[in-house]
């Protein structure tokens, strides 16, 4: 059955007005709605940091202190007007543990703070005795009191530091961010890491959990090929030849396994 539409018989103009007409309640609804909601007040702020099983870096009174200012300009209370929202989440982002934080009030006046902290893949000490994580983006994190992250750790070895400048520290941190990042894809070598060793020219060796051996693995470059040969030595060659016969394995050269006694 066809539905008569009474609005398509109305001249185009009277149309247009009446679509105007709509457009501009809509337009005074949501400023209504807006003004109610800005002379609300904020009635309770909920702090959620949604990695606080897997992480510690910061606690939720932590994050109340930066969201209120140190306590001194407490937000619960004040007028929704008067909140600078990208403000709170501009000062959470300044926090060298908080990798994301999103800050938004609901219509009843409630605030809610997301957090996300940066997840630390490898420890590390640099050449000019800096200690400190790098972050699964590459940026330092500094260590912290009350937390410690379970990740690989990583030491300078003999190195010269004269003239150790800013691009090299890049270097040794790109080193060993790349380093951090093979463990986390082999379950194995993760597990078989005790240390990571940076020498000069960024040459990385591992001091094994399992084995009273060093194992040299040159440069960064094709990690994943170089666990393999380590994999392979591991369940085939020291078994037969005995954990104490050999004091260091090096793969740094491409297809050969190199054991020293």
């Amino acid at each position: 059955m066809k539905i008569n539409n009474p609005f398509k018989k109305l001249p185009p103009a009277k149309r247009g007005l009446i679509a105007l007409a709509g457009i501009v309640a809509l337009l005074l609804l949501a400023s209504f709605v807006d003004s109610k909601h800005q002379k609300n007040r904020c009635n309770s702020i909920v702090i959620n940091i949604l990695d606080k099983e897997q992480f510690q870096f910061v606690k939720e009174a932590q994050v109340s202190k930066i969201v209120n200012r140190d306590i001194e300009d407490q937000l619960v209370g004040r007028k929704l007007s008067q909140i600078d929202l990208l403000d709170i989440q501009t000062r959470l982002m300044k926090n060298s543990y908080i990798k994301d934080a999103q800050v938004w009030i609901d219509m009843d006046g409630n605030m809610s703070v997301d957090v996300h902290q940066r997840r630390p893949i490898i420890r590390a000490i640099d050449p000019l005795n800096q200690s400190y994580y790098l972050d699964d983006a590459g940026k330092r994190i500094p260590l912290n009191d009350q937390f410690s992250s379970y990740v690989p750790i990583a030491t300078p070895g003999p190195i010269d530091i004269r003239g150790f400048k800013d691009s090299l520290l890049r270097t040794y941190d790109s080193t060993l961010f790349v380093m951090a990042k093979a463990l986390q894809k082999d379950s194995f070598m993760r597990a078989l890491t005790g240390q990571i060793v940076v020498s000069q020219n960024f040459e990385l060796t591992i001091v094994p959990r399992l084995g009273n051996f060093e194992i040299g693995l040159g440069d960064a470059a094709d990690l994943e090929d170089k666990f393999l040969r380590i994999k392979s030595f591991y369940k085939t060659s020291l078994p037969a030849a005995g954990w104490n016969t050999y004091k260091k394995i090096t793969v740094k050269y491409k297809n050969q396994i190199i054991a020293n006694r």
